[in-house]
């Protein structure tokens, strides 16, 4: 197979890299000159320009940043539409918006070009290991030509359907449930610590009660350290990718509450100088909300929250037998108050993320296999109330719509008193009402998924 491969940034070098081994002939492509050395070291040739790294294709391999510069060089004179062979591939793998996609499928069609989607999972250690997840969507006999290849990339290939925005809506979902659940951990650390619990006492409690998840224990970690100086993922490709999805719940008429707040923090972030930095550095922005400053004194929590630092039904049944060492029942209400809200916020985020999914003619299983295949794998709630979403329980299961509303009342009571503010929490109680409001409140509380949605003209 003769293969071209464009865009050799961080994920795109190591991908490139993991090909020379099963592509009989590589070569490769990019703005910057000295990104193709290595390769070239390896055995790729180096092209001088698009329609050379095109020229007797039968892949062209994209790795590039964002909706603009994959247009540019896919549609400009002489860029990939005009290059490539007729019955050739391309195969787009970076993280793209819906309008992109279809913009690309139209004129790969009319050139008689195949169109495959398949944006990956992982970051760019994974890349070069070949472990990245990938979702795969386009004309079947297409993506199983590209099978060698995917199979050299990834540890595991998910077909998301024949349209290649199938593909698109699983990856963006995928990323809203990541960017929702940075907001909702720093929501519940800047909890915590208005009422005296440490951050690594948070930390110990959520990833041992259902979120021993990468997507909650690495960025958790880095959170509890403040490391926000190394890089995994920064706020600018954060808020890149929270635009994308915003525009694809726009078009599809999908209201996403949870990513506009995660959306909001963003760009609080990049106003106060951030953009650089980790995504995780959203904690910092919630604590600038919340007032937390090192010297701050501790609030003193009202009667009816101490009541709780018995153990919450969530902790219970997630498999918490004791509170972190050392924590005081204050300091143990806010934290089962805390993990509450993560738990519910999860759940919230699944609704929006499978209900985004289901307007792109996808099967929200398959979002489901991903999400706990990929970062949230080893997460019980993921696992446990993703399945109980989709399985659309009605009856009496485990909480009622009711009780969890009583149980988020006092975390919204916690966090009045200590004047720390928790919109991701909000989306998901207005969502609760709303299912109450339409006589769901004493069914089983992942009714909030069809009221999800109901919102959403499902």
């Amino acid at each position: 197979m003769n293969v071209g491969f464009l865009g050799l940034g961080r994920m795109g070098r190591g991908m490139a890299h993991r090909l020379l081994g099963v592509v009989h002939d590589l070569i490769v492509y990019d703005v910057m000159p000295a990104a193709t050395e290595s390769l070239v070291a390896a055995g790729a040739r180096a092209a001088t320009a698009v329609a050379d790294a095109c020229a007797e294709r039968d892949v062209i391999v994209t790795m590039l940043v964002e909706d603009a510069i994959v247009l540019d060089v896919a549609l400009s004179a002489h860029g990939i539409r005009d290059s490539l062979p007729k019955g050739a591939i391309h195969l787009a793998m970076g993280t793209y918006g819906v309008d992109a996609m279809r913009t690309l499928g139209r004129a790969h069609a009319a050139a008689g070009h195949d169109l495959v989607a398949a944006p990956v999972l992982g970051r760019p250690d994974l890349a070069a290991q070949g472990q990245l997840g990938i979702v795969a969507a386009g004309r079947p006999d297409a993506i199983d030509r590209c099978r060698p290849l995917l199979d050299r990339l990834g540890r595991r290939v998910f077909r998301a359907g024949d349209a290649p925005t199938a593909a698109t809506a699983i990856k963006l979902a995928n990323n809203h449930l990541l960017g929702c659940a940075l907001v909702s951990m720093a929501e519940g650390f800047s909890l915590a610590r208005k009422y005296g619990a440490t951050p690594q006492q948070f930390y110990d409690l959520f990833t041992t009660a259902g979120f021993n998840a990468r997507a909650y224990s690495g960025y958790g970690k880095t959170m509890v350290e403040e490391d926000y100086d190394t890089v995994g993922s920064p706020i600018t490709v954060g808020l890149k990718d929270a635009l994308l999805i915003r525009a694809a719940a726009e078009h599809a008429g999908v209201p996403m509450p949870s990513h506009n707040v995660y959306r909001d923090r963003l760009l609080g972030a990049v106003a106060h100088g951030d953009g650089a930095r980790d995504q995780a550095v959203l904690a910092r922005e919630q604590n600038r909300a919340a007032g937390i400053e090192p010297t701050m004194p501790v609030v003193v929590m009202s009667e009816p929250s101490t009541a709780i630092a018995a153990m919450t039904p969530f902790m219970r049944s997630l498999g918490a037998t004791r509170f972190p060492e050392g924590a005081s029942p204050e300091q143990a209400a806010a934290l089962a108050l805390a993990h509450t809200a993560l738990v519910v916020c999860a759940a919230q985020a699944m609704a929006e993320a499978f209900a985004l999914v289901r307007k792109y003619d996808v099967d929200p299983r398959v979002m489901h296999d991903v999400m706990t295949d990929g970062l949230f794998s080893g997460s019980d709630v993921y696992k446990k109330y993703g399945a109980a979403l989709l399985d659309g329980a009605t009856g009496a299961g485990e909480m009622s719509v009711a009780r969890v509303l009583e149980l988020l009342a006092l975390v919204t009571h916690a966090a009045n008193r200590a004047r720390v503010p928790l919109p991701s929490l909000d989306a998901c109680r207005d969502r609760l009402l709303g299912a109450s409001a339409h006589g769901d409140g004493g069914r089983d509380w992942t009714t909030l998924y069809r009221e999800q949605a109901r919102a959403s003209g499902l």
